[in-house]
C-alpha cells in the first residue's frame, strides 16, 4: 500500500524475504562447500589408511627380525597353527612349536 507525501513522491514498503535468485545462490555455495570437503574428507582417509598399513607392516618386520634373533632363523610355514585370535598371528617356529604373536 503505497504512502502519498506530496504529488510527486511515492513510498511503497519493501516485501520482506529472499528472492528465489538469492536463494538458489545460496543453495549453490553451499553445494560447492560440501564437495570440496568431501574430495579432502576421502583423502584424509586414504591417507590415514595408507598410514596405518605402513605402521603394521613396520611392526610385522620389527616381530620376525625379533623372531629371527631368538629362534636363529625365520618361522617356517603357518600351515599348521592353530587358529588365531583376532588380532594375533599364529607363527609355527623352527623347533616344531607354534608361536602366537
Amino acid at each position: 500500500m503505497p504512502y502519498t507525501l506530496g504529488i510527486q513522491q511515492t513510498i511503497r514498503k519493501r516485501p520482506k524475504g529472499f528472492t528465489i535468485v538469492e536463494l538458489l545462490l545460496v543453495v549453490v555455495v553451499i553445494a560447492i562447500l560440501a564437495a570440496i570437503s568431501t574430495i579432502a574428507y576421502t583423502s584424509i582417509q586414504q591417507r590415514a589408511r595408507l598410514s596405518s598399513v605402513k605402521a603394521a607392516t613396520v611392526q610385522l618386520q620389527k616381530s620376525l627380525d625379533l623372531t629371527k634373533a631368538e629362534m636363529e632363523g625365520y618361522p617356517a610355514a603357518i600351515d599348521s597353527c592353530p587358529v588365531p585370535t583376532s588380532g594375533s598371528a599364529c607363527i609355527a617356529g623352527p623347533n616344531g612349536y607354534n608361536y602366537i604373536v
